[in-house]
């Protein structure tokens, strides 16, 4: 699937796929220029920021969030 948004191309083909959400479908990816952007089941696609990633990865995933992003801070 490829979507073009503010100049931008984004390729489920070319990015790295980082996490599928099991409870909605949702998959979220990383382009190779470290853009990131969510596929959702219905085919509807939405571009979102690196600490939107990290904080869906943070409240669900956190062992795929530290092997992406690395260790995180202590709170």
């Amino acid at each position: 699937m490829q979507r073009i948004v503010n100049g931008y191309i984004y390729d489920t083909d070319n990015a790295i796929l980082l996490w599928v959400d099991e409870s909605n479908g949702r998959r979220y990816y990383a382009t190779p220029n470290s853009r990131y952007f969510v596929v959702f089941p219905t085919g509807e696609f939405k571009v979102v920021t690196v600490d939107f990633v990290k904080s869906i990865l943070g409240l669900h995933d956190v062992a795929r969030y530290k092997e992406i992003f690395g260790e995180p801070k202590e709170g």
